[in-house]
């Protein structure tokens, strides 16, 4: 799962994983060139989305916002704990990591990583 937050970011398919399974997300960053970039600060934070209505607002969060220390890329690690299922019900949910970077001037932008966690049957 890989985040490049600028204007023409693409972000990876959907992933999926099975409950309580670590996962490691990687956030490069760069500029409006494409160039590699250290920005001023970076963070992230997970989220559970309600009823895969896939906005930011509709969401439970798991873990607030998080700072990293801000390099050309950050990795962070999703733990088995944080990808535990929030919902008693259903066979899947959907979850994201979203990563903020902020640049010398000021400006802040952001990127996503979506992914599905799935029940492990008789969990």
């Amino acid at each position: 799962m890989t985040s490049v937050p600028n204007s023409g970011a693409v972000l990876p398919p959907t992933e999926a994983f099975l409950e309580n399974q670590t996962v490691w997300a990687t956030a490069a960053w760069f500029d409006q060139n494409g160039n590699p970039f250290i920005p001023a600060a970076a963070s992230y934070r997970l989220d559970y989305i309600v009823g895969y209505e896939q906005g930011v607002l509709d969401s439970v969060q798991v873990l607030a916002w998080t700072a990293l220390t801000p390099a050309t890329t950050n990795t962070v690690v999703i733990t088995s704990a944080q990808n535990a299922l929030v919902s008693a019900t259903g066979s899947s949910e959907l979850h994201q990591v979203l990563f903020q970077c902020t640049d010398a001037a000021g400006n802040t932008n952001y990127a996503r990583g979506l992914y599905n966690l799935v029940r492990v049957a008789g969990g």
